[in-house]
């Protein structure tokens, strides 16, 4: 969906000129400082077709919350950049620096969920960067820490991230199988939004290995799960696309 953007004109000469004839004592600014709640708003009205102007927006916010000393603000902001860079901007490099900053605000609460989900976001990120050894770490942290939580669910999220680090170090076999593990979890919980995301994964996995067959097998499961669950637009295209590509309707 597309947002429509909001311009704003200013008479920034005659604002300028009218400051600069003030009495000393009256030049003191006592605007109100910026709310971070509504950048926040401004940020996710724009962010689908203006993700720099949306990061500019969230950055400052998180930083508001920063200074403020409300970390989970600061981690949920700072994480909601990263990913706009990861997601829209493809610059992994840049999320990075942004889960980082998240993590960190994560651990002055010493929030253990939470470090986790980063940990196993940064392994995806340091995966696209190419930082293999680096990427499994992170996500075995997280992996580790689920373990002790009891979360399968985090443990589910892990191994489809590693299924993604392989994917991009070329060892297909190792990505296969923690793809399946993960996948065969969801069908088990009955989690149809689930299946259909790692299945679009799994759709390239296959068709890179030349398995025309399971390509096919999760095209359909797909179009049976569609009716079923919501999905954005962005996930829509991808597996329109992704049908288009191997020779489906």
């Amino acid at each position: 969906m597309k947002m429509k953007r909001i311009f704003y004109l200013l008479m920034l000469g005659v604002f300028s000129t009218f400051c600069q004839n003030l009495p000393a004592e009256e030049k003191s600014d006592n605007s109100t400082p910026p709310n971070p709640r509504e950048l926040e708003e401004q940020a996710y009205s724009i962010f689908q077709d203006q993700p720099d102007e949306a990061i500019k927006l969230l950055q400052k916010a998180g930083e508001i919350y920063l200074e403020d000393k409300n970390y989970p603000k600061t981690a949920i902001t700072f994480l909601n950049v990263a990913n706009i860079y990861d997601e829209y901007l493809e610059k992994p490099d840049s999320a990075l620096l942004f889960a980082n900053q998240s993590l960190s605000a994560w651990q002055q609460i010493n929030e253990t969920m939470q470090i986790a989900n980063l940990y196993k976001y940064k392994g995806l990120l340091l995966g696209k960067t190419g930082a293999f050894d680096l990427a499994k770490l992170e996500i075995e942290k997280a992996i580790n820490l689920y373990e002790t939580l009891g979360f399968d669910q985090g443990i589910a999220v892990s191994q489809f991230n590693l299924a993604n680090v392989y994917f991009e170090q070329n060892n297909f076999t190792e990505s296969i199988t923690l793809f399946e593990l993960a996948t065969n979890f969801w069908k088990s919980q009955n989690k149809q939004d689930r299946v259909f995301i790692n299945n679009l994964f799994g759709i390239k996995l296959y068709a890179k290995v030349g398995n025309q067959e399971s390509v096919q097998d999760l095209i359909q499961q797909n179009n049976l799960i569609m009716p079923s669950i919501s999905l954005s637009a962005k996930l829509i295209d991808e597996f329109e696309a992704l049908k288009k590509l191997h020779g489906t309707n």
